[in-house]
């Protein structure tokens, strides 16, 4: 059940994604929200399920992308599994490591990406460098919804370190 709620947070940040923030992006760069629920899965929810979150918000992202079948999928897996590695280090109610993190795999993922595609390096790195900042910007707006509703998802209050 907590999967299809995620999916269906997922879709709305896509539909915010593809529609709104085209008209506020900054050197051809939008913030990645369906990065920030996969991170959201990622640092509240038992790895399996962030595993899965990232699988199917990839493939959700896939639908409207030209690129090949399974490309975001791929990339959103990759980025659940990472930031469920990061968990240890980064506190999911502190909002300043949080969007760093987010804003460094959103960087990574773009780096990647290009050089998958053999772009010239440095539009790659312009381009990740802008995408990051602009998610992390963004991460918070996102983020804060996504924790006060934490309970509507099955999540429990992370304990104090």
């Amino acid at each position: 059940m907590r999967l299809f709620r995620l999916l269906a947070v997922a879709v709305l940040a896509l539909f915010a994604q593809v529609t709104v923030l085209p008209f506020v992006e900054v050197r051809h760069a939008t913030p990645d929200l369906l990065l920030v629920v996969v991170a959201f899965a990622a640092l509240h929810a038992p790895i399996e399920l962030a595993a899965a979150v990232g699988w199917v918000v990839g493939g959700i992202g896939d639908c409207l992308s030209v690129e090949p079948f399974g490309t975001q999928a791929a990339f959103y897996l990759g980025a659940a599994l990472l930031l469920a590695f990061l968990r240890r280090w980064v506190f999911r109610e502190d909002l300043l490591p949080v969007a760093l993190a987010v804003g460094l795999v959103a960087g990574l993922l773009c780096l990647v990406h290009g050089a998958l595609l053999a772009i010239d390096t440095h539009v790659v790195v312009g381009r990740a460098g802008s995408v990051a900042l602009y998610t992390a910007l963004a991460c918070p707006f996102l983020w804060r919804p996504l924790c006060r509703f934490r309970r509507a998802f099955g999540f429990q209050r992370p304990v104090s370190r």
